[in-house]
Formats: structure tokens, sequence, C-alpha cells
């Protein structure tokens, strides 16, 4: 059988050959296509100004030499992350190893978007070697030599920060002899620094009395933009409005103005670059705490035994629940299909398990998993009316439906409705051609009302083309609502679906079966439901004529309809008027009406993303996992001036969405490729191009008879 086992290996090694080519092809075409959209994603990633949030910071505030520590305290009223301040008075002393060392990790690990550093600058005043130590300048000069390593220590500290593409910010008095030391003037010229004074009068400072000070601060930087907000000072005027500093005042000088006027321009410029961070959120503690916390998981030793929580997984707002809870409930939650939480609760309230902190952990549980396997989120069935509807036709909306009569026959229908009174009208085309649509709506609307001011339409392509250059020639603005978002045309909806039902009950009624019947129909729908439709206590007639037009055939108010009335034509165009208001008069008591209109309304989704941040939105023509419609990633771009939509780039598209169109982006969605992605990607192409890859594959065996295999060894021989 090694014979039969040969020759099989060369069969299947000939198959494998020759879809090899094709294979490799179709590989190579698949990882050039994925470069080219990494390429394209990571230099847009890397032309943004909010580019550090994703990789390069955890925090946004890190402050050294801290003093009291002011803009940490003040950072989380922007929404900004700041650490404990690292200070004596928070426990650190810079000038030990342990403290350096501490400072070093809390850098490594937390990557702080800015570094605030306010180095001691008591031994380096002007004024010490002119008064305190005129007589003892070499004892000035130990002081100085004693601090010299921290400031060089911090020098290298903020090299870092600029070769990992974050930024620094140094604050001393403009006479202090920091700014001439040699390690200090190496940093500014490595990292391209740049200085800047101002005068902290500019910002409101004043002394213990109220009086205004100047005192000025010299700052040093690798931004220019915080620099720009770091540079007022005050003109001669308020110079000369000044009071000397003198005694406890050059001391509490040194603070930052308790004003706004001086935090806020550094506040603003860090907002710029900055983030909300989500720590404190995720575990459930206060922000000092949290950070303690993350260090010390982050440098422990690994425990095999040990399950954290699901990497997609969080429980915000559970201070004071056991880790075990949480980790118990994710394993629950991803064993059991990523079960809702209120299943989960009655499930164990089921096997008798009604711990609060249990529940209080199954509630807080916030899973990426199931919020990317969400569908789209349903509009409220109705909003609120605008402030300003305008007289009648001034502001309409347009839209098609389609109707069948009784042979099947599929026509579409044009509605179109006045916002102001609701008096509708309909009329049949004859193709969905732009052209077609243009002359339809001439017919029906133009040539009785005029040119509307406004016309809101779908994003359909009836609606564009000759059809939006006709609307736009005469004057008319024409408001296409995003893709997909048919609620934004809640009026001209509601509308054709009452007229449709009134068209359905009268085809089925007396019978339809061509355009000629459809169009008679029409008139009857049309007629009964603007005289028979009530809103603000008046139809739609009274609202834009003043009274109700009377109609033929009509034995209560015309006193020839006996004489009009004796065709079998007109007696079927009276039927048809008298379907209609019967169909009417059955909807305003239906139940079914009465839900809907009960409805509760959805919950507001208080997402608000930012530009330049990612976001999913979605449309019915993605394929995904689920039958129909899917999410997309898009970069969001900003607000529509409606206020209803936004805009969002998705590839080479632009494109205009519905608020309840878009979400989040949670676990993988928020990958953002880096240049080393991309290199990887070109080694893999370059490495199948050279065949220099690992076929890890083993053909399959063949199974054959033993008539074939004695044959195969009768050959072989």
């Amino acid at each position: 059988m090694s014979k039969v086992s040969a020759v099989a290996g060369r069969l299947n090694q000939e198959e494998l050959e020759s879809n090899y080519k094709g294979h490799k092809k179709f590989i190579l075409g698949r990882i050039k296509k994925a470069i080219h959209a990494a390429q394209t994603e990571q230099k847009t990633y890397e032309a943004l100004a909010t580019k550090h949030r994703a990789t390069h910071s955890k925090i946004d505030i890190m402050e050294i030499f801290a003093g009291s520590g002011t803009v940490s305290k003040t950072a989380v009223r922007y929404g900004l992350t700041a650490t404990t301040p690292i200070d004596y008075n928070t426990g650190y002393d810079l000038s030990q190893p342990d403290s350096q060392v501490a400072c070093d990790r809390m850098l490594q690990t937390l990557r702080p978007l800015f570094l605030l550093a306010s180095i001691h600058r008591t031994p380096r005043l002007v004024m010490q070697e002119n008064m305190n130590y005129n007589t003892r300048p070499e004892l000035l000069e130990q002081l100085r030599e004693e601090e010299r390593p921290i400031v060089e220590k911090t020098m290298d500290w903020c090299k870092r920060q600029h070769s990992e593409g974050r930024f620094y910010l140094i604050e001393n008095p403009n006479n202090s002899r920091l700014w001439e030391e040699p390690s200090v003037v190496a940093m500014l010229q490595e990292t391209n620094g740049m200085v800047t004074t101002c005068h902290s009068g500019a910002y409101g400072a004043t002394n213990s009395k109220g009086q205004k000070i100047k005192k000025t601060f010299k700052f040093a930087s690798n931004n220019k933009d915080i620099l720009y907000y770091l540079s007022e000072k005050l003109n001669a005027e308020e110079l000369a409005q000044c009071i000397p500093l003198q005694g406890k005042e050059v001391t509490l000088s040194q603070h930052y103005p308790d004003g706004s006027r001086f935090r806020r321009p550094v506040e603003l410029a860090l907002f710029f670059y900055g983030y909300p961070d989500m720590i404190d959120e995720n575990i459930g503690i206060p922000g000092e705490e949290a950070e303690q916390r993350q260090m010390e998981e982050e440098f422990a030793e690994p425990n095999p035994t040990r399950e954290i929580f699901h990497e997609e997984i969080t429980f915000p707002n559970t201070s004071g629940v056991d880790k075990s809870i949480k980790m118990a409930t994710s394993r629950m939650h991803k064993n059991m299909g990523h079960l809702p939480p209120n299943e989960m609760i009655k499930l164990l309230a089921l096997n008798g398990i009604t711990s609060d902190q249990v529940i209080k952990c199954i509630k807080a549980m916030r899973c990426s998993a199931c919020q990317r396997a969400k569908g789209l989120h349903w509009p409220n069935p109705a909003t609120s009316t605008p402030q300003y509807l305008g007289q009648f036709a001034d502001n309409v909306q347009a839209d098609i439906f389609y109707l069948r009569d009784m042979t099947t026959e599929n026509y579409s229908i044009l509605g179109i409705i006045c916002e102001a009174t609701h008096l509708h009208t309909a009329i049949r085309l004859p193709s969905r051609r732009p052209r077609d649509v243009y002359e339809s709506f001439r017919t029906a609307w133009l040539q009785h009302f005029g040119f509307p001011m406004r016309l809101s339409v779908d994003d359909d392509g009836a609606f564009k083309a000759e059809f939006d250059d006709r609307m736009t020639e005469g004057g008319t603005h024409l408001n296409v609502i995003a893709p997909e978002a048919h609620h934004q045309l809640g009026t001209i909806e509601r509308h054709n679906g009452t007229l449709r039902m009134l068209l359905e009950r009268i085809v089925d009624s007396t019978p339809c079966t061509c355009g000629e019947d459809i169009d008679n129909a029409l008139i009857a729908a049309t007629q009964a439901k603007n005289s028979a439709t009530w809103s603000s206590g008046r139809p739609p007639y009274i609202a834009a004529f003043g009274r109700i037009p009377r109609f033929g055939t009509d034995l209560l108010s015309d006193p020839r309809a006996l004489i009009s009335g004796s065709t079998e034509t007109q007696q079927q165009a009276a039927l048809m008027r008298a379907e209609a208001l019967k169909t009417l008069a059955e909807a305003s008591a239906s139940s079914t009406l009465r839900r809907a209109l009960l409805r509760k309304t959805n919950e507001v989704d208080d997402y608000e993303p930012t530009p330049g941040s990612l976001l999913a939105y979605w449309r019915w023509t993605v394929r995904s996992h689920r039958k129909r419609g899917g999410y997309r990633i898009a970069r969001f771009l900003g607000r529509d001036p409606d206020g209803r939509n936004y805009w969002v780039q998705s590839g080479s598209q632009t494109l205009r969405v519905a608020r309840n169109q878009i979400r989040n982006v949670f676990g993988y969605e928020q990958y953002i490729p880096t240049r080393q992605d991309v290199d990887a990607l070109k080694l893999a192409e370059e490495n199948i191009r050279s065949d220099q890859i690992q076929d890890d594959f083993v053909p399959e065996e063949v199974d054959i008879t033993p008539a074939e295999a004695a044959e195969l060894e009768f050959q072989d021989a």
C-alpha cells in the first residue's frame, strides 16, 4: 500500500499546485486591500489633533512639585483626569530614590498627556543671592548643587514626554536661575521647547487684601498652543496700579490665582488635547484609589489561577461589591450566551439567589459584545411640533408609497401634504423617473398652490436630477432627509399610511382593476380624508380654504342628487366616498390606533460624539450576522445645521445620518491601525510573494477500493 499512498500523494500534490497560484493571488489581493485601508486610517489618525486619545495617554494631567495641586483638583470640572499630585504634601519626596522610581512607573504606565512641573524655586531665586545668602554664596551654591540631580531627573522626564509624542509644561519665576541650568537649556534645545512669560495680575491675581499684583511667571513647553494662552501681560496703566510684594505676600503670590482667568486658559488648552478617561467609572471607586489599584494590578506578579473580568465586561459604579462576585457574574454572563441582565436576575431568583450585591452587580454590568449586537435604536413615534410652521403651502412634504389593485398590479402613488394645514393630495405616477415625478407634482400641487418655500423629501433618486433642478429654479429649498431616516418625514409618512388604508378598503369593496379605477379611488379617498379628519378643531379643508367643498350625489346636501346619481359610474363614485368615510370613522375608534398613540416613548440615549472620534452607523443594506442590516464604522465630522442629523466620513464617502442611527464603538471596533500593523502586513505580502511561508496543510487521505489498489500496483510494477 506504500505505492498506493505515493500515487495518491502525487495526485493531491498536482491538485494543490494547480490551486496554489489562485489561492496565492487571492490572499495577496486581500492583503493589499488591508494595507491600503490600514495606511489610510493610520495617516488620517496621525493627522488628528486628538490622536493621543487612544494610544498614548491614559490620563490627561500629572503634576510634579505640585504644591497645592490646583490644576489636578479642578481637572474633573472639565472632564479631564489627573493623577494624585506628586509632592511632599501627598507623601512623595522626589529627592528620594523610591519616590523617583514610583514617578517613573507612573509615567510609564499612565502615559500622561501633560506633565506639569513647578520645580522648587527657593534656592534659585535671584533674591536669595542679594539678600538671604548675600554673605554666604558658597552655602547657596551647595543648596543648589543638592537639588541639581532632581532637576536633571525632571528634564529626563520631559524628554521622555517629548519622545513619546506627549507634552510637558515647566513653571518657575522669571528671575529664577533654573532657566540657566545646563540640563534645562539642553532639554529645551533637544525638544524644540518654547518659553513665554506672563503676569499673574493679567489673570486676576491679587494679594491677601484684594489688591492687584504683577508677579511674573515664566513657562516652557513643547506645545505652542498652551503657551499662547499663558502670555497675557498687564499694560502700563495696569502696572501702575499694582502693589509691590512684601513679607508674607511673596509666599502667597507663588500660588496660581484663585480666579478662573488663570486656570481657564490652561485647562482650555488641556481640554483641546485631553479626553475624559473611564478608569474610576469602570472600577466604580474614587479616582485616586482607582489609579493606585491600577498600578498595583499592572505591577503585580501574574497569577495563573486568577480570572479577571472579561476584557469587554465592566462594572461601573459598583464600589463595595466584592471582586469575586464580579468575576462570577462575568463568567455566568459569558457561559450562558450573553444572557440579558433581566433574564439573569430571573434565573438567579428561581434558584433562590437574592443577594443585593449580586443584583447590583448584574444591573451595573456593561458588556461591549452585547452593545455591538444591539440593533437599530428605533426613533420615538412623534416629535414636538416646530415653533414655526408657516402659513398654508409654505412647508410641504412629499413621499412615494405603493398600492396594488385587484389584479395585483403595483402602482406608485405620490403623496403631498402641507405641514401647517395637513391638506393632503395624491396622484398616480406613470414612472419613478425624476421628470415624470416633477410633472406629477406640478399637476397635483404647483398648478394650484405654486412653489412652496421648503419641500422635504426622502433620499430617493426620484427626487433628484431634473426634479431637484426644477424645484431649485422655482425658488424652493429642497430638504433631503438622511438616508433610511423615514421618521424625519413623519407627517407625510403617517398621512400616507392613512390614505393607503382608505385606498385598500376602496379597492377591495369596489373592485379596482386598472389605473383609471385607482385614479377615481384617489379622488374619493383624498376628498374624504381632507373633509373628515380633524386637527386642532377643524379639518384640512377648513384650515386651508375656510370651508369644505361640496360634492355631487350627496343625498343630504345636493338637491340634484336624485338625478345626477342615477348612472352606475356615479353610484360607484359615491360608494367610494362612502367607503372612505366609513373607514375613517372605524379608525377613529380603533383599539390598534389607541395602543399606538399610547405607546411608551423610547429612552433617549445621551451619547454625543466629539469631532474626529469613531462611531458606528446603521444601514439596512449592510451584510452582517443579522438577517437584515448592520453597523459600519465611520469618523464623526460634525452636526448638521438642522440639529437633527450628523455628518460622518466612511471610507471615501461623506454621509449624513440620523441621531437614532449612530452609537458608540465598543471593543475591537475601537481598533486603530498603527505603523507596526502596516509594516507587518507589508512583510506578510513580501513573504507570500517570495514563497517564504510555512505550509502545515496535510493532504487528505484517498479512500480507494481493493480492486483500484491492485490495479495501481500492477501499473507501478
